[in-house]
């Protein structure tokens, strides 16, 4: 691996670590303020969405850039390639 890739890697992995921790958190709040089933009802359809955005737009990412950038650029609105002026 070269050096912008391992950069990449522990950057995404800081980031994700950072994600589960505030997640974490938060279910730990709302299990503690309002009960544990609604806590573990928020994980479980949490879960479940991430399988399906995972599912629809996982296999455009490991194609070549142009599929990705067709599939990401509808989420986007295709902003990044407009002309504003």
């Amino acid at each position: 691996m070269a050096g912008m890739q391992i950069g990449l890697a522990v950057s995404g992995f800081i980031a994700c670590t950072v994600e589960a921790v505030e997640a974490l958190t938060i279910v730990l709040a709302v299990g503690a303020t309002r009960n544990w089933r609604a806590a573990m009802t928020g994980v479980g359809v949490a879960l479940l969405a991430l399988a399906v955005i995972t599912a629809a737009l996982g296999p455009a990412l490991t194609h070549d850039e142009d599929s990705a950038s067709a599939t990401t650029g509808s989420c986007r609105g295709g902003c990044c390639r407009r002309s504003w002026w």
